[in-house]
């Protein structure tokens, strides 16, 4: 008997003026070691050498589109919608792919199939390609949503997703022009539970010309608005979070960096409860933070302000 074939990954890459990275980025997914994917490239009305350089790939995995600029938003609800795979993920063009990415990603599915959308630690790597250091997030389903709760848990290009849960709460919103990423990870964890890898299969350029780094201000405004309606779901679903979840195997670091980063989420939780007026649910969330990392100072001087509104105010809110 002829075994299935193992399912297609659509891997969406928008690009826009992109000709200094854009061919390692391709070449990256095409050599992944998990080989049945189609790679959706849409050049975003690109004016350098973008288009011409996407031109010379011959492989019939890459599906090209080139059209006017219309946003990378729209541009990746586009891709979305051209994809015919089970599972859909995510490449910046600026950025590079471990040649095992897509195949840890699509057995990590596989084997858990209550999982909407996995990510992965990714290493910061600078212009010229060199590490800087590797950006570790919180694995664990339970852990991972009540922290997105507080903040974005997820690189955005390092991420794969099934293509039905994406369908299911509607795709990108292509009224977002900033944080787009974050609103799509919060809406898929209320269908299903989101997982990280912890182990770095991703690289992210520290890309000066890079929208992270020339619009930062519109981005933290969009997030923060992000957040706040995150919360407002959180306390109208509280049952189906884990807050106080204890799951030590969740980061790749010590098990001191995993207390550190649950009290940090708790501190930052109980922020929340404080500014809407919760002193209660925010004092037991400051003593949960102090159980989980006992060591932490900061956890004590934010007990200020559970009594000082003024205080509260200074407290700065800096995980996004």
């Amino acid at each position: 008997m002829t075994p299935p074939e193992p399912p297609l990954v659509s891997v969406l890459l928008a690009v826009y003026n992109g000709e200094r990275y854009v061919a390692a980025a391709v070449e990256s997914v095409l050599a992944q070691t998990y080989g049945r994917l189609e790679l959706i490239v849409i050049d975003d009305g690109s004016t350098d050498g973008t288009l011409a350089i996407l031109k010379g790939f011959e492989d019939p995995r890459v599906r090209l589109v080139s059209r006017e600029n219309r946003g990378l938003v729209t541009t990746l609800a586009e891709a979305a919608s051209l994809a015919r795979g089970t599972y859909l993920a995510r490449m910046d063009a600026d950025d590079l792919s471990r040649r095992d990415r897509l195949a840890r990603q699509v057995q990590f599915l596989e084997s858990h199939p209550d999982v909407v959308l996995v990510g992965s630690d990714y290493t910061l790597i600078d212009e010229h390609g060199s590490p800087v250091h590797v950006t570790s997030f919180l694995a664990h389903p339970h852990d991972l949503k009540t922290a997105q709760v507080v903040g974005n848990q997820f690189g955005h290009g390092c991420v794969l997703m099934r293509a039905d849960a994406y369908a299911a709460v509607g795709g990108y919103d292509t009224g977002l022009p900033q944080a787009e990423d974050m609103d799509l990870w919060s809406r898929l964890s209320h269908v299903g539970e989101v997982a990280n890898l912890p182990e770095p299969l991703y690289a992210y350029r520290d890309n000066p010309d890079g929208i992270s780094s020339t619009q930062t201000d519109e981005q933290r405004a969009y997030a923060l608005a992000l957040r706040d309606r995150a919360f407002a779901h959180f306390l109208a679903h509280r049952r189906s979070y884990r807050v106080l979840g204890y799951h030590p195997g969740s980061t790749r670091g010590s098990l001191r960096d995993y207390h550190e980063r649950r009290a940090m989420v708790l501190r930052d939780l109980a922020w929340l409860h404080l500014r809407a007026g919760r002193r209660v649910a925010g004092t037991g969330l400051l003593l949960a933070a102090a159980a989980f990392a006992p060591w932490a100072s900061k956890t004590y001087r934010c007990f200020a302000g559970v009594a000082s509104p003024r205080l509260r105010r200074r407290w700065a809110y800096e995980h996004l």
